[in-house]
């Protein structure tokens, strides 16, 4: 991928998942059946830079029960021309410790709101985007963030660049 194509790659990122209405739901309600809440307008901007980010923090610090998703790269090499390569990109699912957020339901099923995050993640980039190409889904850890909160991180590598 050219050099030039990172931020705008990371943009698409960012606007297909405000294009998902399931991940809009897991990540804006607080409530602990958020499918079942009324459908957000798509896109739902205002969820950048308030829920969602393109960066590995939030830029206003938070101690209220929420749902964040940071989105960024980890790890890129370039190669004798400049073009970069090998571009691992974290997905970090920031989920309060509660009840109601961490553990939800669909009306008939218990979930964990985390893990079905990461399950519409891993299904909206099962097929490639535009200068993004497809992300392949490497593997996933739980951290440990604060006595507040937990986190899922999702690794992925971007398999097919454009140019």
């Amino acid at each position: 991928m050219k050099l030039d194509l990172l931020s705008p790659n990371l943009l698409l990122i960012l606007n297909q998942i405000i294009r998902c209405q399931n991940l809009c739901k897991l990540i804006y309600y607080n409530q602990n059946n958020p499918l079942s809440q009324s459908d957000l307008t798509l896109p739902c901007n205002n969820l950048i830079l308030t829920k969602i980010f393109p960066s590995p923090f939030n830029i206003n610090t938070t101690l209220e029960d929420c749902v964040e998703l940071r989105v960024y790269y980890l790890s890129g090499t370039f190669d004798s021309i400049g073009v970069v390569e090998n571009i691992d990109i974290i997905f970090d699912i920031v989920c309060s410790k509660t009840k109601n957020l961490w553990l939800i339901n669909d009306g008939s099923n218990s979930l964990i709101r985390p893990y079905e995050i990461t399950k519409e993640l891993i299904n909206l980039f099962d097929q490639s985007l535009s200068t993004v190409g497809r992300l392949k889904f490497m593997r996933f850890n739980h951290l440990y963030v604060n006595d507040k909160f937990d986190c899922i991180r999702l690794i992925a590598n971007m398999l097919t660049l454009g140019s």
